[in-house]
């Protein structure tokens, strides 16, 4: 419990600086405001939908430059003529 002092409090001061000094930024919400878009996205699937073609991004990214790399890797090590042009 004394563990989340420090973060509840970080949230309650980034709130009060958020709603006192009328910060409006495309850049900074405020935690109600970023906790109000959480719930939205969550409810009307949004979030979850745009976190599943991210997550797909990346790993089709990470499919394609491990491919690449075993096959650079392959042709390397089979290949003196390619060994020599890559080091």
């Amino acid at each position: 419990m004394k563990g989340l002092l420090v973060p509840v409090l970080a949230i309650l001061a980034a709130e009060a600086a958020a709603r006192l000094l009328g910060i409006r930024s495309d850049s900074l919400a405020a935690p109600s405001d970023a906790a109000v878009a959480l719930w939205h996205g969550l409810a009307d699937g949004s979030l979850l939908t745009a976190t599943g073609q991210t997550l797909g991004a990346a790993l089709a990214g990470l499919a394609l430059g491990g491919g690449l790399g075993l096959l650079a890797a392959a042709v390397t090590g089979l290949s003196p003529v390619a060994a020599r042009l890559l080091s």
